[in-house]
Formats: structure tokens, C-alpha cells, sequence
């Protein structure tokens, strides 16, 4: 019974590992003319649900969003290929005014680009420098601890805290990019201390070698197509220091992998801060992505936490096997956190442009099928309205597993240790939740956008009482002209039964303010 056992987990690795192989293929398959290297896109740039808006109709079809973030170029080759469909006289349809004009303001956003990828590699400005690209001004207060989200894990205090970003880039030579996006921090009083703080927030070169882009620094991941969260990979905790390596621009695969259209591959290592339950832990990741039709993009990934200080030292094969899903051969104890996940998002134009998606994953898991699992499932509607000024989405997580409470990121060796700096890398919520988010937005103007939004947590669904999160937030955002945007934004948030005591409620609020110019 034991062989057998162990020839089926030898027959499930040599099947991963094809997987893995055909995933690297994929990464060095010769791309014609491929574009200079380029900086990524922030994840909270605005072009990503103007990217959403023009995918709804069906104006960009190659596009790959569930793997982010997108480069420049990667974001310049979806406008260009809008416009292409903009321009075609077979094109009918009825696009609204709101979706032209953001379009447009993509295209002069990303105007260097688009040229780049027009004008011969020979006539190309190979080396270009902006040593200030934006700068961003935010000002928060708080009165209680009010949660701040998916916002590279910066820390919010009681009453004032401001925050100063400044950002540049620039390409050398065509196969070397960079980017840096230092951070001021003000916070009157965090933890009953006033700090004021400098440092890097961002910074990370990235090299270009045929279609492999390699990246080393400090950078952020989003994995899935997730809005509000997502199940393994946001950005709600400090970006990392790391190691990535990906294909910046999809390619199809040959023979019958064909079939699965546009396809993308990313790696990524790290290694994590010192305090905490196992100190300087490995987190390395692997995801695909392909779009098998214009429609319809799926995901899946896998995500390890391993090593770390006092554990078992591992070679290059013992991290492969664990990258897999296998436990280390000849080690009885569990030697990985392991979370995996797959995803999908499915655009169903005849509907109001609407979009369908959905993340289903499982945590602590080598090797098989998980079963100790999560979900998230949303529903997005670009077009709610005829004008297409209003859309409005909805997003339903759930990661409370009957019999094994705050199973989710979580682990018997590693503790609460799906964490950077005290943030949650995966779903916000947290572990045991139940979560359900509402959004709608109204174009009162081309320019000026005004959102109202809902939030319900329920948190400890294994507790005897469960702590219950309120949250409502409106906010006003307009850009002027195609330097400046400001932005404001108020919320209030209710809390029953404050760490699962009956009767222990709260009531928390935020105002914040923020001003972004572009250069």
C-alpha cells in the first residue's frame, strides 16, 4: 500500500512538473519585434477599470487582467488595439461617451508608448529618464481604528496621518528599465506615538531578455480577478522584496496547447521579515493565466511559505518538490504552508456589458485536491445605465471551513503567518470570514466620478459570537485636464461585538484627501 502510494505521488509530481515545464516553455518562446522594457503600471492607477470598460465591448480581446500589475507597454498594446477597433468599419457598436472619452485620455497618458510601439526598433529612443513622474499628496484622520485596505500595507493612525509619494523612471538601452516611488509618512498618533517616517515604498530594475523580463526589488502582486480582494495575492500588506520573473506579453503556445489562447506565466521569491512566528520564511508563487476565448480568461495559482529559521535546510530539489505540492522526501513533518487557487472571469456583452468572475481555492494542502476551501465570486456591470455613466458591482468572499476554524492563512508550523509586516498577503477579511461588498459609480461629468459603496464582514464564524463589520464609504474623484486628479472620500464603520465580547460595539470614521499630478 505504501509503493503504491508513493508511485501515485511520483506519477502526480512528474504531472506537475510538466505543467511547470510547459509554463517555462511559454516564457522563452521567440516573440517577433518585442517591445523595450517598461515599468509596471500601480495597481491603483486609474487605467485599470478604464481597461475593464473597453474590454466590456469587446474593443480588446488579447488582454490578460488577472495577473497584475501590467506593464506600460503591456497597457500601451491594449489601447492600440482599441483603437484598431474603433477604426474598423465593421465595427458596430454603440460606445458610450464615457468609455471614448477615457480612451482617449489613455492615449495621451500612454503617448510614449503607443510610439514605441509603432516607430522601427532602430528609430526608437532606447534611453529615456523622468526623474519625477508623479507626485501624490494624501491626508487622512481617523477617529477609532478604521480599517484602511489594499494600500501597500501603509499604516493609518488615530486622527492625522499624511503621506507623501514621489515616483521616477526611466529605460536604459532598451533591455533595462527602473522605477523608484520613495514615501514621507506623517502619522500624529499610531500606537500612542507621533512618527514621522521615510522610506522606500518601491524601487526594483527590471531586465528584458527576448520574451523573459526579469525583475529584482521591492514590487506588488495582484493574482485573480478579484476587486475588493482576492483569495492568495493582493496588495494589502508592504510590497516585497523580491525576484520575479514572467513574459510581459502573452504569446500562444504551440501544438494543441494552441487552444488555450493568449497565455502568461509568473514566478515570483521572497524572503520575509524576521519578527515573527518563524523567522525569515521563503514565500515563492507560480501562476498561469490564458484566455482560451475572447470572452473567457482562467487562472490558477499556488503560493508556499517554507524554511525559514530552525527549520529543515533545503536544497534546490526539496524547494521544487514543495513548489509542487509535494511534502520534502524522507520528512515526516510538514515542511510548507501551501495555498492554491484557480479563477475565472467570463464578459457577457449581450448582458449589459457585464462581467462574471469567480476565485475558488484551498489552504494547507500538499499535494491532491485541498479541501479546507474558499471562495469568492463577484459580478461586475459596466453599463447599469443606457449612458453607461453608472456601473456597479458586486463581490461575495467566504473562507470559514466547518470543523476547522481559522484554517485560512494560517498554519500548524507558521502560525498566523500568511502575513507581511502584520498585513494579510491574501483577502483583507482575514481568516473564517464572510464577506460581501457592493460598489456603484456615476460619471456626473467625462471627468468627474462620484462611488458609494457597502461593506458587511462577518468575522469568526466559528465563534460562539461573531464579530460584525459595518462599512459605508462615498467619494467624489475628478481630474483636471491631464496632470491633476483630486480625490475625497469619506467612511463610517460599525463594529458589534468587538473581539467576540456580546455587546461590545463600536463606531469608527475616516475623511481622507489626495492630489496626484502627473508629469
Amino acid at each position: 500500500m505504501w509503493r503504491e502510494k508513493k508511485q501515485v505521488s511520483g506519477r502526480a509530481c512528474k504531472t506537475r512538473l510538466q505543467i511547470i515545464l510547459v509554463a517555462l516553455t511559454a516564457l522563452l518562446f521567440p516573440l517577433p519585434a518585442f517591445p523595450d522594457t517598461s515599468v509596471n503600471v500601480n495597481l491603483d492607477n486609474w487605467i485599470y477599470p478604464a481597461l475593464e470598460r473597453l474590454a466590456s465591448f469587446g474593443l480588446t480581446k488579447s488582454g490578460l487582467m488577472t495577473t497584475r500589475p501590467l506593464t506600460r507597454i503591456e497597457v500601451a498594446g491594449l489601447i492600440d488595439e482599441a483603437t484598431d477597433s474603433l477604426e474598423d468599419e465593421e465595427t458596430e457598436r454603440e460606445i458610450d461617451g464615457v468609455t471614448l472619452h477615457l480612451l482617449e485620455r489613455a492615449r495621451e497618458e500612454f503617448r510614449y508608448e503607443l510610439a514605441d510601439l509603432r516607430i522601427p526598433e532602430e528609430f526608437r529612443a532606447r534611453t529615456n529618464i523622468k526623474p519625477i513622474d508623479e507626485i501624490s499628496v494624501m491626508y487622512g484622520f481617523l477617529d477609532g481604528a478604521y480599517p484602511v485596505y489594499n494600500n501597500n500595507g501603509v499604516e493609518y493612525g488615530d486622527n492625522g496621518n499624511v503621506f507623501v509619494k514621489i515616483s521616477g523612471r526611466g529605460r536604459l538601452y532598451g533591455i533595462l528599465s527602473l522605477y523608484y516611488q520613495p514615501i514621507l509618512k506623517y502619522n500624529e498618533n499610531l500606537d500612542d506615538e507621533e512618527e514621522v517616517e521615510l522610506d522606500l515604498m518601491k524601487g526594483y530594475i527590471k531586465f528584458n531578455l527576448g520574451n523573459i523580463e526579469l525583475e529584482i526589488g521591492r514590487d506588488c502582486l495582484w493574482w485573480g480577478p478579484g476587486h475588493h480582494g482576492s483569495l492568495l495575492m493582493t496588495n494589502n500588506a508592504e510590497p516585497f522584496d523580491m525576484v520575479k520573473i514572467s513574459n510581459p506579453r502573452s504569446i500562444t503556445l504551440p501544438w494543441i496547447f494552441r487552444y488555450l489562447g493568449p497565455f502568461k506565466a509568473t514566478w515570483f521569491i521572497t524572503e520575509l521579515e524576521k519578527r515573527r512566528e518563524v523567522a525569515e520564511p521563503y514565500l515563492t508563487g507560480f501562476r498561469v493565466n490564458f484566455k482560451p476565448l475572447p470572452v473567457l480568461e482562467i487562472g490558477a495559482s499556488r503560493v508556499v511559505m517554507t524554511g525559514g529559521e530552525g527549520r529543515p535546510n533545503l536544497g534546490f530539489d526539496d524547494i521544487l518538490e514543495v513548489i509542487i505540492g509535494e511534502n520534502i522526501s524522507g520528512v515526516e513533518e510538514d515542511t510548507s504552508n501551501q495555498i492554491a487557487s484557480v479563477d475565472f472571469s467570463l464578459r457577457l456583452g449581450f448582458l449589459r456589458n457585464t462581467e462574471i468572475y469567480g476565485e475558488f481555492g484551498g489552504e494547507d494542502e500538499a499535494g491532491g485536491l485541498p479541501t479546507k476551501r474558499g471562495y469568492l465570486a463577484g459580478i461586475y456591470v459596466p453599463r447599469l445605465t443606457r449612458d453607461g455613466k453608472v456601473d456597479l458591482r458586486v463581490e461575495y468572499a467566504y473562507n470559514h471551513v466547518d470543523g476547522s476554524p481559522k484554517v485560512w492563512y494560517t498554519h500548524s508550523v507558521y502560525g498566523t503567518g500568511y502575513k507581511y509586516e502584520d498585513s494579510i498577503i491574501g483577502h483583507h477579511m482575514g481568516s473564517d470570514t464572510e464577506d460581501i461588498f457592493i460598489r456603484a459609480t456615476k460619471y456626473v461629468t467625462d471627468d468627474l466620478k462620484a462611488g458609494i459603496d457597502f461593506d458587511i464582514e462577518g468575522r469568526g464564524k466559528s465563534e460562539s459570537s461573531s464579530e460584525d463589520h459595518y462599512q459605508f464609504g462615498i467619494d467624489l474623484s475628478y481630474n483636471m485636464g491631464d496632470m491633476i486628479e483630486i480625490r475625497v472620500r469619506y467612511g463610517f464603520e460599525r463594529v458589534e461585538n468587538h473581539e467576540f465580547v456580546d455587546g461590545e460595539d463600536e463606531s469608527r470614521h475616516f475623511v481622507g484627501t489626495g492630489v496626484e499630478i502627473r508629469f
